[in-house]
This record gives structure tokens, sequence and C-alpha cells, in this order.
């Protein structure tokens, strides 16, 4: 089938650190579905295609809105979300 997208297998759990709970706070009143966004970005693993389905210390960053979102692949199967901030 042409055009046909295969969605991926395994979702990541997707966790907050204590710090990226606190900013989560103050950014949800502009963004009330900002969490489940992240959530559901980071659970498809955006790492580069070689990366998938391996554990590296790398911390990621990425832009949703205005924020810059740091996070790290610390199993198989959990990301934690490491700070959530501005982009200057």
């Amino acid at each position: 089938q042409s055009g046909y997208v295969q969605q991926p297998l395994v979702k990541l759990l997707v966790t907050f650190s204590q710090q990226a709970k606190k900013q989560l706070l103050l950014y949800q009143q502009q963004y009330s579905q900002l969490s489940i966004f992240i959530e559901q970005v980071l659970a498809q693993d955006p790492r580069p295609a070689y990366k998938s389905g391996s554990i590296d210390t790398a911390e990621y960053g990425m832009c949703l809105y205005d924020l810059n979102i740091k996070w790290q692949v610390i199993n198989l199967s959990t990301v934690v979300v490491l700070s959530i901030s501005k982009i200057k």
C-alpha cells in the first residue's frame, strides 16, 4: 500500500523530573494541554533512528511552542523530562 505509514510499535513511558513538574506548573495556564503534548511526542522516541531501542546517556532537546524541552532516555521503556524553559 503506497502512502501507508507504519505506526511505531513501542511507546515509551514519559515521566517528569521534580524540576520539570515545577516548570510545567508555570506554563500550564498558557498551554493547557502541555504535559499531554510533551508525553505524546516523547512517547514516540524522537531520537535519531539509529538510537531507537538503545539506551544512551545523552540529553536531548526540542522546541514545542516557544519552549525548550530537555529530556533523556533512562532505560528501554522510559523517558524523563529534565526541564522546560522559555526560548529566549
